[in-house]
């Protein structure tokens, strides 16, 4: 068990560029960040998976760097990705196994944008009074 969170650990050096020290936390997400957004482009269901993958090393790396608000976006991040690839896979399933990337009509690009705009505020209010 010691081993393998040793390779979890950011000091543990997996590989030197030039004078930066990747730890083998730092080079699997960015394989797997790089995997991911490949799959997504191509609008391939299983970027999902290889995301939650992402999330939770990204998880290992805020906790050891002390990023406790970082940390925790990562848990509602997670919660979203379950739900995003069981979303996408019944989407999937009712279009006979081909999705389209579709975009929004204007009134619901106007309704997420007040929508992100209130929980911004709302958010930058709650950690103002922290």
């Amino acid at each position: 068990m010691d081993t393998l969170l040793h390779y979890f650990s950011i000091n543990t050096v997996f590989v030197t560029i030039g004078t930066y020290e990747m730890s083998y936390l730092e080079f699997f997400w960015t394989i797997s960040n790089i995997i991911c957004v490949y799959l997504a482009s191509r609008n391939n269901i299983w970027n999902r998976p290889i995301w939650l993958i992402w999330v939770i090393l990204y998880i290992f790396l805020f906790y050891q760097i002390q990023l406790y608000a970082d940390l925790g976006e990562q848990f509602y991040f997670f919660i979203t990705g379950i739900y995003g690839r069981y979303a996408w896979s019944v989407y999937w399933k009712q279009q006979n196994n081909k999705s389209d990337i579709w975009l929004l009509t204007a009134q619901y690009r106007w309704l997420y944008s007040i929508g992100i705009g209130i929980c911004t505020a709302l958010l930058i209010w709650i950690i103002a009074h922290l």
